[in-house]
């Protein structure tokens, strides 16, 4: 009875490890979408910016927080290529073949071992189910172990990429602040100039 609940219990766990891994890899279209957005963002940013005609200090904030968002970039990435290229093995149930034939070596042994038991067909088919559920029970909990251990790690790199890349959105957020302020300044400053070289024209008739 107590095989049987364990048995269930980390079939159940077995299944869920598994189907975890599907999740992760399946949960990587977010970070990857984020950062080619923001990285996009920022050539865009960086390519139309005035570094001329801007104010110095508009210049440093802007350029400033530009490259701590693409550190933060940087690190996301990294993050989740680490996520991704781990090399950790996971554990599977032997294939039915496998189990059968397990199954007769476990058969075979039980009677050498109790043959001078005086046993009937059914009480020693009685002990082959245990022993070979003990085994099953033991099979499962190291898959579950060794999965569990692989899923962790790989959840831990992924959460640091989501991590990065929401800093990497904040930053962007600061230097796109910088990035239009400095627009509104370049182009008054542009209409000023504008504007007294038609006065001075006017002027001078």
């Amino acid at each position: 009875m107590k095989m049987d609940v364990l048995n269930e219990q980390y079939q159940y766990q077995y299944e869920y490890e598994l189907s975890q891994k599907n999740n992760i890899y399946t949960a990587v279209n977010l970070p990857v979408i984020g950062v080619l957005a923001i990285a996009g963002a920022l050539s865009v940013m960086l390519t139309g910016f005035d570094f001329k005609g801007c104010p110095v200090f508009l210049t440093v904030m802007f350029v400033f927080y530009s490259v701590i968002s693409i550190s933060f970039l940087i690190d996301s990435v990294s993050k989740l290529y680490s996520a991704l290229s781990q090399n950790n093995e996971y554990m599977r149930i032997p294939t039915f073949d496998q189990l059968n034939s397990y199954y007769d070596v476990v058969i075979k042994n039980n009677r050498d071992f109790y043959k001078d038991w005086d046993l009937s067909d059914s009480e020693l088919a009685v002990f082959d189910k245990y022993v070979f559920s003990e085994y099953l029970v033991k099979l499962k909990a190291d898959c579950v172990d060794q999965n569990f251990y692989n899923n962790n790690k790989r959840h831990e790199d992924f959460t640091l990429s989501i991590r990065a890349l929401a800093l990497a959105i904040i930053a962007f957020g600061l230097a796109s602040i910088f990035f239009f302020s400095q627009k509104l300044v370049v182009d008054d400053t542009i209409y000023k100039i504008s504007i007294v070289k038609e006065v001075k024209k006017d002027l001078h008739g």
